[in-house]
């Protein structure tokens, strides 16, 4: 038992870290392509820390995909403890 509760300690570890990890990426380069490297028509040839636009564009991309995985499964491992709370704010007897 105690096995069990280690591992899925573990993972929620893990795709807690990598959710925010994927979040603060994505935060970043989508402030980045904001503010550093704006479009337009001399966008493909700005660069901002040696990056062209269109790999910030694929790095946003990926980070969120990455980041809807990891909210995704996120969910998905706590999904009983949030019907159980829900139920619980809602008064909602079993």
């Amino acid at each position: 038992m105690v096995c069990i509760i280690l591992v899925k300690a573990e993972t929620r570890y893990f795709v807690d870290v990598a959710s925010l990890v994927a979040f603060i990426i994505n935060a970043a380069s989508g402030f980045i392509l904001w503010f550093g490297v704006p479009s337009g028509r001399s966008a493909g040839q700005r660069l901002f820390l040696s990056i062209s636009r269109q790999n910030w564009i694929a790095l946003h991309n990926f980070t969120g995909f990455i980041f809807i995985i990891a909210i995704a499964i996120h969910f998905i491992i706590n999904f009983r403890w949030l019907v159980r709370m829900t139920k619980k704010i809602l008064h909602i007897s079993s």
